[in-house]
């Protein structure tokens, strides 16, 4: 019998718990992956996790991200074009409330 290309091979003790993601330090934490159809939805996605944490960090204040949204051809074509984004964290004025 021919042993295929792709075998996983795995010792029997502890496979279980292994299996099950424990690890002698503890449970193993799953890690997302981002799989989106292009570039500008990545951008997207990372700028809205990166805002969400931004405002976890800083608790309490005016969080707000700004950008110039320059399209890469613009940017390729037209120098001294840059695209940027800016997370800014500030302390609320007192005329802005809660």
């Amino acid at each position: 019998m021919k042993a295929s290309e792709h075998q996983i091979i795995t010792p029997r003790r502890n496979f279980l718990i292994r299996a099950l993601g424990f690890t002698a330090a503890g449970a193993t934490v799953p890690i997302g992956i981002v799989t989106l159809a292009d570039a500008k939805a990545r951008i997207e996605h990372h700028k809205a996790e990166l805002m969400r944490a931004w405002s976890d960090y800083y608790d309490g204040a005016n969080c707000t991200v700004q950008g110039n949204d320059l399209e890469p051809h613009v940017v390729r074509e037209q120098p001294p074009a840059g695209a940027c984004l800016v997370f800014y964290a500030s302390r609320l004025r007192p005329d802005e409330g809660v």
